[in-house]
């Protein structure tokens, strides 16, 4: 027995501790974990669960969903795919376009699982730094894709982990300018409002990921789709298996569109939010990096030791390497959670 020689050689995702985990190691109670990590809704969805047959395999085409998306996001049904997660959808989009030795071109700092989806299908991906202040570097990421014959390009947008948002000209260049399928991850489109959909008339190399794990509220249900042109989700498709999406997470995603304007308040109490934690962090002394999404980027003296202390408290926030080594990322929340981070962040500019 062996293991693929791909797998053997990539690095692999570095997953977030469970809260459990959290609450053994700094022996504090699970109650007290509030996850600032992981970019999700601090509101809790309420369904009637009526109706739902679980004893049946769902449409494995998904139409119904697929045609309430496509009323949504007011593109062609025929160009909509659905998977468990926008990472499906991710891993789905490199297993089309990416084989043994193919390249891939990475807009950094960014999400690391565009890294890991090419990487498992025999891949390389290329790192292509943002400029200074996490614009998207055009020139950069053009040349690079023309150097390699990259086959695939990844942009995030609003990125994580930095918050901000790229002009739909920058990525309309890259699409019209790349002999590539340009994949541009919108998982926090809702917070923002901007999307590069309305591309997808006009250029058939581009695929737009999202997910109902932020805005939704959906991230336990694991729930992504892509938009595209037909003829690439034709593709992903042929690529996707049957049903990998449950009957229940279908029906949750369904009830969320037909009552979008509970996930729009929502959207904007935490946009008011992010605003009002910006301004207290800023107050502070710390450097909040602009944001268009559900969470903000700051920067610490030593992110390590305010990490660690918040940790011990059951503030859990996301950390990094390399150039992001002294940010910190918290996940926008409710009121009272944000307040708590902020009266223990004053801590440590007490100190």
């Amino acid at each position: 027995m062996e293991i693929s020689e791909a797998v053997r050689k990539m690095r692999g995702y570095e997953w977030e501790m469970s809260s459990e985990s959290i609450a053994r190691k700094y022996r504090v109670s699970v109650k007290r974990v509030i996850r600032f990590d992981t970019n999700t809704s601090p509101f809790t969805p309420k369904f009637n669960f009526k109706g739902v047959k679980l004893n049946e395999y769902p449409d494995p085409s998904y139409t119904k969903l697929r045609n309430l998306l496509s009323e949504y996001c007011k593109v062609r049904a025929d160009g909509i795919v659905i998977g468990a997660g926008a990472d499906e959808i991710l891993s789905l989009t490199a297993k089309v376009f990416i084989e043994k030795g193919d390249k891939a071109v990475i807009s950094a700092p960014t999400y690391s699982m565009y890294r890991v989806v090419v990487e498992s299908n025999g891949g390389r991906a290329y790192e292509v730094q943002r400029e200074d202040d996490f614009s998207l570097n055009e020139n950069a990421l053009i040349r690079k894709a023309e150097e390699t014959k990259g086959k695939l390009v990844f942009i995030c947008n609003p990125n994580n982990p930095t918050g901000n948002l790229s002009d739909l000209k920058s990525i309309e260049r890259i699409a019209n300018e790349v002999d590539a399928c340009v994949v541009v991850d919108e998982a926090y489109f809702e917070f923002c409002g901007r999307s590069c959909a309305s591309l997808l008339t006009k250029y058939n190399n581009i695929v737009v990921v999202r997910t109902f794990s932020k805005a939704f509220s959906l991230a336990g249900a694991r729930v992504g789709y892509s938009l595209s042109s037909e003829s690439i989700a034709e593709a992903i498709n042929r690529a996707r298996m049957p049903n990998s999406v449950s009957s229940l997470s279908v029906f949750l995603a369904e009830q969320s569109l037909k009552n979008k304007k509970k996930m729009e308040r929502n959207v904007a109490g935490i946009v008011m939010e992010r605003e009002r934690l910006a301004e207290q962090l800023k107050e502070l002394g710390f450097e909040v990096f602009p944001s268009d999404a559900n969470f903000l980027l700051v920067r610490f003296k030593n992110a390590e030791s305010v990490f660690d202390r918040l940790i011990r408290k059951g503030i859990v926030s996301r950390k990094f390497t390399g150039r992001l080594k002294n940010c910190l990322r918290f996940t926008v929340r409710n009121r009272e959670e944000n307040s708590l981070l902020v009266r223990e962040l004053r801590g440590v500019v007490d100190e």
